[in-house]
């Protein structure tokens, strides 16, 4: 019941947050039109509900992506990745580009990890 009542507070404060972003790409909602620069300043208070939702947001777009991918292969694509991983990366992103939307950073992000992970197939393949 509590993670119920977190997850609707997530979604409604990063709906706010996000309506700002709005003017840029009015048909984006949601968490994924949330500044770079709001990501940075959330992460570093870690325990606030709205870092929760970001967190979520990142988790599942980069989840979903992949699968979307490799819809047979997500477990072994993702593999070599930890949440860790995936917010470093992010991280990362958002301190060079600080005016982007959090979704420009997953895009880039997912982007990586599935380049990374097919140079890694291949090398597998090629060993057989």
């Amino acid at each position: 019941m509590r993670t119920g009542i977190a997850l609707l507070m997530a979604a409604l404060v990063t709906s706010a947050w996000a309506q700002n972003v709005n003017e840029k790409l009015p048909w984006l909602g949601g968490a994924g039109a949330t500044l770079c620069d709001k990501w940075l300043e959330v992460r570093e208070k870690k325990a606030s509900v709205l870092a929760f939702g970001l967190e979520g947001w990142i988790l599942g777009y980069v989840s979903g992506a992949v699968h979307g991918s490799f819809p047979n292969e997500e477990t072994y694509v993702l593999s070599n990745y930890t949440e860790s991983d995936v917010f470093g990366r992010v991280d990362s992103y958002c301190r060079e580009h600080r005016s982007d939307m959090l979704v420009q950073a997953a895009l880039v992000i997912v982007a990586d990890m599935l380049e990374s992970s097919a140079s890694r197939i291949r090398k597998e393949l090629n060993k057989r």
